[in-house]
């Protein structure tokens, strides 16, 4: 595509839809590609569900989900639900006990999570202020440069 390639992308609970991920992004991302790490940050299920928004009872994404997108409620790559519905998702994260392209951390992850995957956040709130979650992406940054990329291309 002769742009810039990149060693590390972070999406953190994001709000984009799986379909746009999937046609815009998913195939730049892996060995050889413009994006050559993707890492996914995420609630757990279970956090998601506990997370509120003011009055609205629920997290930001089901907000965003199911009032904001036209054509009613839209999966979102930064719900867990959304992600493992997709079997092509799952299969790109790596969530089906192979290896995947990109990695996607549900959080919290285990205490016992390797350095590379680890996010202690609890809401959507929480991953700007988790210092686990930002050691993990400056982690990967730090990987990707030693492993040929530049700290203006990671």
């Amino acid at each position: 595509m002769g742009g810039p390639r990149v060693g590390t992308v972070h999406f953190v609970a994001p709000a984009i839809t799986t379909a746009l991920f999937a046609s815009r992004v998913k195939r730049l991302v892996g060995p050889g590609e413009p994006i050559r790490e993707l890492t996914l940050y995420a609630l757990r299920r279970d956090y998601e569900l506990g997370d509120h928004v003011g009055p609205y009872g629920k997290s930001l994404l089901h907000l965003v989900s199911r009032a904001c997108e036209p054509d009613g409620p839209a999966d979102l790559l930064g719900l867990q639900d959304s992600v493992e519905r997709d079997v092509r998702l799952v299969r790109f994260f790596g969530l089906a006990g192979h290896p995947g392209v990109a990695d996607a951390l549900f959080a919290p992850t285990p205490p016992d999570a390797p350095p590379r995957h680890r996010t202690e956040a609890t809401s959507h709130a929480g991953f700007d202020d988790d210092r686990a979650t930002s050691d993990t992406i400056v982690c990967r940054i730090a990987n990707a440069v030693r492993a040929g990329g530049t700290a203006r291309g990671t």
